[in-house]
């Protein structure tokens, strides 16, 4: 008889990694805000450099998902700079 499916034996590898991309990128938001500002951005230019950062990462989300499902998750991983968003390769 099979076992029953209880989500507590996969919460940590299915959200653990979600989790710790948001913290990471939450803790990382204000040193990006105030670098901005010490280069001589304005406060609202500051700010746009910050919403684009996650508006980025959600619209990224989708094209990123297809390309593991179609290639597979380490091939997607290992893939060269040129096919990733431009944004990584200018930072």
């Amino acid at each position: 008889m099979a076992e029953e499916f209880r989500l507590r034996s996969v919460a940590v590898a299915v959200y653990g990694p979600a989790a710790l991309f948001g913290l990471a990128e939450g803790a990382m938001l204000p040193v990006v805000a105030l670098s901005a500002i010490d280069r001589g951005a304005t406060t609202p230019v500051a700010a746009l450099i910050g919403a684009l950062l996650g508006i980025g990462s959600l619209v990224m989300n989708i094209p990123a998902g297809v390309l593991a499902t179609r290639v597979g998750e380490r091939k997607s991983s290992c893939s060269p700079p040129g096919c990733r968003p431009p944004g990584w390769c200018c930072a």
